[in-house]
């Protein structure tokens, strides 16, 4: 019914026309206006066709004029739509009652059915009116395109504040700086939804992401509703710079540039939350601008993906500094888009109309991009900027501070903004005034509800409050539920109902229940600025008086109230509701600042009670009340109250949540605080606390926002980490630890993470030991401490050393799917920090440099037993060892990495690394080394195997400019295309070596190392193979010695005890994880096998793997599709083991060709195909 009426008010002129006295006319805008008024022509709107007003009778039509001869009052209305594009008149065409059309506009009629039955148009509407308009503006203002303003506009206008622009300006000036890229410009943005959601607007953040970091603008909504589809923005940015907006600035005030631009946004938000409007308005703050545009740019995409239907957008940058006396200049900047151009002279004509005297607004055509209207431009849609016209010395500077601005001049600015965007969104009314008795059922839907007089519900009557109902006073009216009434007000804490006065100094009346029913309930309500006075009972209860009644009031709260006595709640006649999970804040009474209590004994549990005055309640008569697990200022008895500063999150902004470390909820999000409330987790611990989020602590939390899945999150949850973080965690009492934020090991500080703990990163997070602080995550072997992401989709950061105390160890550590955020080490990042790493894994991690571990400055950590697989990065896609660090690997397996060049490794300049027992094996590069890629660094190999990597250049070991390597007791081999490359000077010092393909060196061969797969690894070594016993013959080289065995090798050495070759021979063949002494020996192959060539289809190299089970004669030949042999790769006796034979295929035709392998009995046939 509510809609219908609202139809019926917006075609009443319709109903009853009066007939024009004269002829409907459309004329060019005329040179000499004097001259067209002594005419008696009537002038009615200025438009881009021209001006439309009413010739008299008989008078003659100006040259170029013409009648609109078709205008009929009972057509309906009088419409002007601004056209984006000429194609878009097409759609009025038989639709509605078109008097004039042209490529920027057409003039015509229409009734709300043929409105709501037009397609989408691309335009902006005006609606007209036949009311006289003058023809002259104040002196220096030009003629410009005016309609009428609606009604409810100046009102709305009346209530701009200069008082609250001027605090909003000092607000965002004294977060010190607002640079994008600080802390303090993401509490900026948090402070600015607190103010949206104050309003009661559908506030949220909307993030995006700017140098790898997310940051957020944010947006108010009040929803249209009769095109809530068409949506209009007023804009404004919030962030500040000094002139290095792309470094986090310390400082950037900011006042002018752009507080008052923010100011303008809020102060409008405030007030036309109060209406409602035909069309959609969002308030949007942007970050970002002053890097570029980033915030609006992203924002706007998202409007284009989501085909948004923007009407235009009003942005305010620069909006309070004045020079001179008034009138003071304002510059309106507009595109040659008509739709802009009208918004500009809407703008230009609220300036004239409601700051008369104060402000001179210049349209000026402009194709300005240094501001948040610019993406808008691009997209094609409509809008406006506007700036001062001061010459501002201040500007970009730490003194763009509130007290070299203007506050008047800005005040009068957002007077001119606000009415023009609330002209153009149409304004329908200002809620459903209700006064006098009521009953029945209020909806959001007629929010908001205006209180115009006194309200009761009458005697047995009951009124219910759905949720989401506003209900604004506007004047200190009561609102009584009289004897056996009931009245329900049952929110949710998604939609809370709010009672409140439009002039929060004048207050309300209060809700007063008279001997109402006990079954009237108050749920997830908030009660704010009831004001009282009086003698007795008349002036008792600021938000809420019980007299003979014992109702339940549950999630609410009551702030800002004023009273005699009970500046909260009064309760007399025997009166004992029951109270649970409220917040009594900031209310005012001389006596019993939260209850006042005569006879009447009220019970409250999980409650806060924090307000101003001399004591929080007064008792007269009748039993104490019964308070428990409260936190009441000054103190109460009761079982688990408490007596501490809640911290509430913006009180002066109504937000009661709480304080948390860990974040309080904000639209959907949780922002973090520097502090955290006493009061979380400090309900009754038999309260339930399922519907809180993790972390809750396992209990509940007092106040309005406990217990509910809006609750703010707890520091005290042994199984989440955020922030600082030390002591010890333990599996099962901190396991899993989810991580909720970045985390820091304090200076000088220690954290242990003992076996078994699971550390979750629940989003991009990192782990940072601070100069002199220790890390020690000691597992155990069948007990490791695992660090992943919880959805490897988002990966962790990694754990960051720098300048970390000497004692960092970790022992059996699995670290997997960690990301970089800083190019370097996905998995751990050393910055002149020396960690020892024991048996622990590196795995699917990745970064610019370092995909496992990164080092640099003094950095010398040391890896034993390690693995590292799987890890991509740019260059090093395991290890990446940066300019003058070091490191050390024993016992290690570097496997299955990639990257573009060093795929096991990479060492520059002045980098040294010193490998022992360690297998590099089966890692790919794009470039340059498979293996290992040294520039202008050192390599130290003992007893290493560096087999089957790949590579565009030399598979094995790559060295540039004056490394130098100096390698023993190794094994080189399958690496592709070659195991060496050099530019380097002098060449790599090898001995002692297989190197296939040879080297020059003493004791060095080209020997197929005969791998035999094992326990430890594939690249252990047969008992046959020739590279046992055949390293350095130096007894400080040798294997160790079997106790069981004089003479001979401890496995997985093989043989006597001279040196092995590879990762397995040497005093460090004990150095691989799961060395058992005792362990036997691992079987020998157990068929013949001829392996599939690897890679095939190949160009011109690959590699063919073939079995014998036990010594013997093998053949293995390369033959073409005709039969006829082609090469002889193997021919003779080799013992039992694992083979692989590179085939070069250099100079052979592409083609099919076939590789016949025969031993004994077994004869096999498999394809490969050359493919150039």
């Amino acid at each position: 019914m509510k809609r219908l009426l609202l139809f019926c008010l917006l075609l009443f002129p319709l109903a009853l026309p009066a007939a024009p006295a004269g002829d409907l006319v459309l004329i060019p805008a005329p040179a000499d206006e004097a001259s067209l008024a002594a005419s008696g022509f009537q002038l009615h709107a200025r438009l881009p066709l021209g001006w439309v007003g009413l010739l008299p009778p008989g008078a003659a039509l100006p040259s170029g004029g013409r009648r609109l001869a078709d205008y009929d009052a009972a057509c309906g209305e009088l419409f002007y739509l601004e056209l984006a594009a000429p194609g878009e008149g097409a759609k009025l065409a038989g639709r509605v009652h078109l008097l004039d059309r042209q490529d920027a506009g057409a003039l015509f009629q229409a009734g709300l059915d043929q409105l709501q039955a037009l397609p989408p148009i691309r335009g902006e509407w005006t609606r007209l009116t036949l009311t006289p308009k003058p023809y002259n503006r104040p002196p220096g203002n030009p003629p410009r395109y005016s309609d009428d303003f609606s009604p409810y506009v100046p009102g709305m206008v009346d209530l701009v504040s200069q008082t609250l622009v001027t605090g909003y300006i000092q607000s965002l000036e004294d977060f010190v700086t607002r640079n994008t890229f600080t802390l303090q410009c993401d509490q900026a943005a948090s402070w600015i939804l607190n103010q949206f959601e104050s309003f009661g607007l559908d506030a949220y953040l909307h993030s995006y992401n700017i140098g790898g970091v997310t940051k957020y603008n944010v947006v108010g909504e009040k929803l249209g509703t009769l095109y809530p589809d068409s949506v209009l923005f007023i804009t404004a940015h919030y962030d500040a710079t000094i002139g290095s907006p792309g470094s986090p600035e310390p400082v950037a005030p900011g006042a002018d540039d752009n507080a008052s631009g923010t100011a303008c946004v809020i102060e409008t938000a405030r007030i036309l939350s109060l209406y409602n409007f035909e069309k959609t308005i969002r308030f949007v703050a942007f970050s970002g601008e002053e890097q570029g545009l980033v915030g609006s740019f992203n924002y706007v995409d998202d409007l284009l993906a989501a085909q948004t239907a923007v009407g235009g957008s009003f942005n305010y940058d620069m909006v309070a500094v004045s020079s001179g006396s008034p009138p003071w200049g304002l510059q309106i900047r507009t595109n040659s888009d008509p739709v802009s151009m009208a918004m500009a002279n809407k703008i230009d004509e609220a300036v004239n109309t409601f700051t008369p005297g104060f402000i001179d607004g210049i349209v000026m055509l402009s194709s300005s991009a240094n501001s948040d209207h610019y993406p808008f431009w691009e997209a094609g849609w409509p809008a406006t900027f506007c700036i001062h016209t001061a010459n501002y010395p201040f500007y970009h500077t730490v003194n763009d501070l509130l007290v070299n601005c203007n506050p008047q001049y800005a005040a009068n600015v957002v007077k001119a903004a606000l009415a023009a965007l609330a002209d153009i969104a149409v304004p329908t009314d200002g809620g459903t005034p209700v006064s006098g008795a009521v009953y029945g059922v209020w909806s959001a839907a007629y929010n908001p509800y205006t209180v115009t007089d006194t309200l009761w519900v009458p005697a047995d009557s009951t009124l219910i409050l759905e949720p989401g109902v506003t209900v604004v006073f506007q004047g200190r009216y009561p609102f009584r539920v009289l004897q056996d009434a009931t009245l329900k007000a049952l929110g949710t804490e998604e939609a809370f109902i709010t009672f409140t006065a439009l002039d929060a100094e004048e207050g309300w009346g209060g809700l007063r229940f008279l001997y109402a029913s006990d079954s009237s309930r108050l749920e997830y309500c908030r009660l704010l600025h009831g004001r009282v006075e009086g003698s007795g009972d008349e002036g008792r209860g600021g938000n809420l008086f019980l007299s003979h009644c014992s109702l339940a009031v549950d999630h609410c709260v009551l702030a800002h109230g004023r009273a005699e006595g009970g500046g909260a709640i009064a309760c007399v006649g025997s009166s004992n509701p029951v109270i649970t999970f409220c917040t009594l804040a900031g209310n005012e009474a001389l006596i019993g600042s939260a209850f006042y209590l005569n006879s009447s004994s009220p019970t409250v549990r999980n409650s806060i009670l924090w307000n101003e005055g001399n004591s929080e309640i007064f008792t007269l008569g009748g039993s104490p009340p019964d308070l428990a697990w409260c936190d009441v200022r000054g103190g109460w008895e009761g079982q688990g109250n408490l007596d501490a500063d809640p911290l509430f999150v913006a009180p002066d902004l109504y937000n009661y949540r709480l304080q948390s470390e860990v974040g309080h909820y904000s639209s959907g999000f949780w922002i973090p605080d520097s502090a955290s409330s006493p009061a979380l987790d400090a309900a009754d611990p038999a309260a339930s606390y399922s519907l809180e989020p993790e972390p809750n602590g396992d209990r509940a939390d007092l106040g309005a926002y406990g217990a509910i899945s809006q609750a703010s999150l707890s520091p005290q949850d042994p199984h989440y980490a955020f922030g600082p973080v030390t002591g010890q965690w333990s599996a099962p009492q901190n396991s899993p630890m989810y991580v909720i934020s970045d985390l820091e090991v304090p200076p000088g500080q220690e954290l242990s993470i003992g076996p078994g703990v699971e550390v979750v990163f629940q989003g991009r997070y990192r782990l940072t030991v601070s100069p002199g602080a220790t890390l020690r995550a000691l597992g155990d072997p069948g007990d490791s401490i695992v660090f992943r992401p919880a959805d490897p989709a988002e990966p962790w950061r990694g754990i960051r050393f720098l300048q970390a105390g000497d004692s960092c160890r970790l022992e059996y550590c699995r670290l997997e799917d960690g990301m970089a955020d800083s190019d370097h080490g996905g998995g751990i990042f050393c910055d002149d920090s020396s960690p020892a790493l024991y048996s622990c894994t590196i795995a699917g991690c990745q970064a610019n440099s370092g995909g496992g571990a990164y080092m640099t400055g003094a950095s010398s950590p040391f890896f034993f037993q390690c693995r590292l697989e799987a890890n991509q990065a740019t260059s090093g896609g395991a290890v990446y060892v940066a300019e003058n660090a070091s490191v050390a690997l024993e016992g290690c397996a570097l496997v299955n990495n990639s990257a573009t060049s060093g795929a096991a490794m990479t060492l520059w300049l002045s980098a040294s690394a010193l490998l022992r027992n360690t297998v590099l094996a089966d890692n790919a590069a794009i470039g340059n080394a498979g293996g290992v890629y040294c520039m202008n660094a050192a390599l130290e190999m003992e007893n290493c195997t560096v087999a089957n990597n790949t590579a565009g250049t030399a598979g094995g070991v790559y060295l540039l400019g004056a490394s130098n390597a100096a390698i023993t007791g190794s094994i080189l081999w399958g690496n592709l295309p070659t195991p060496f490359g050099s530019t380097a000077a002098p060449p790599p010092q090898i001995t002692y070596s297989d190197v296939q393909g040879g080297w020059s060196g003493e004791g060095n061969r080209d020997v197929y190392p005969s791998f035999s797969a094992g326990p430890l690894s594939p690249y252990l070594l047969s008992p046959a193979s020739l590279c046992v016993d055949a390293g350095n013959p130096d007894p400080i080289y040798n294997d160790p010695e079997d106790p069981a065995n004089p003479g001979l090798a401890l496995w997985p050495a093989r043989g006597a005890v001279r040196n092995d070759m590879g990762a397995f021979g040497g005093h460090g063949s004990q150095s691989w994880v799961g060395v058992d002494p005792a362990a036997a020996p691992p079987e020998l192959p157990a068929a013949h096998a001829l392996h599939e060539a690897h890679p095939n289809p190949f160009n011109p190299v690959t590699a063919i793997g073939f079995r014998l089970p036990a010594p013997g004669s093998v053949s293995l030949r390369v033959y073409d599709i005709a039969g006829r042999e082609i090469a002889t790769l193997v021919q003779g006796r080799r013992d039992a083991g694992d083979y692989r034979i590179v085939f070069d295929g250099t100079g052979l035709a592409s083609g099919v060709y076939l590789v016949r392998m025969e031993a004994g009995d077994f004869v096999q046939t498999r394809k490969m195909v050359l493919l150039k």
